[in-house]
């Protein structure tokens, strides 16, 4: 399974992503569901690469809870 593929929350719902505003230079990117069962923030510094390793490290914890979830 690449970064790239996301798996649906226990409840079957896709997530969606969004990225906030927490101060000048820092920023919050967060996956979660419309139903609310689930949710993952990872928060970094604005900078080159910066939201495409926050991206990577919240798909991968969103796929473990996720997954998690489905095999129980």
């Amino acid at each position: 399974m690449s970064i790239d593929e996301i798996k649906l929350c226990p409840k079957g719902t896709m997530p969606y992503e969004q990225t906030r505003r927490i101060g000048q230079f820092y920023r919050s990117f967060v996956l979660k569901c419309n139903c609310g069962c689930l949710r993952v923030q990872k928060s970094f510094f604005e900078s080159g690469e910066a939201k495409s390793k926050a991206r990577a490290a919240a798909v991968l914890e969103w796929n473990e809870k996720a997954g998690g979830s489905d095999e129980q």
